[in-house]
């Protein structure tokens, strides 16, 4: 039987569990600096929730897979790096949106 084909059969929750893993969670400092793309798990589970929740669901999604025996994969360490390319990378991000919308804004174009 393929992997694909097996977790096709699980439920949605479980799919999203097995196939996603978190960087080190917790604290808000640490959340920030990964822009709480730390949370990819939660963020897999709920894509409609907000950022900031997921630092209240992680405990209690990590319990509850514990509780049925579903593989939760939490990373503890990464690259130090690695964390500061992502929240750059997401800095980045958000200043180019905010330069399109602010010309947009001033300019009454649209980039359609």
């Amino acid at each position: 039987m393929s992997t694909v084909f097996a977790l096709s059969r699980l439920p949605f929750c479980n799919v999203q569990v097995i196939s996603s893993a978190n960087f080190r969670t917790g604290g808000d400092n640490n959340d920030f600096m990964h822009g709480w793309l730390n949370y990819q798990v939660e963020h897999h589970m709920w894509p409609q929730l907000s950022a900031l929740s997921y630092q209240k669901a992680q405990p209690e999604v990590a319990a509850i897979c514990a509780k049925y025996g579903v593989p939760y994969v939490q990373v503890l360490r990464c690259l130090p790096l690695a964390g500061a390319h992502v929240v750059l990378c997401v800095f980045f991000w958000y200043l180019e949106v905010v330069v399109v919308v602010v010309v947009i804004m001033m300019t009454g174009e649209s980039l359609a």
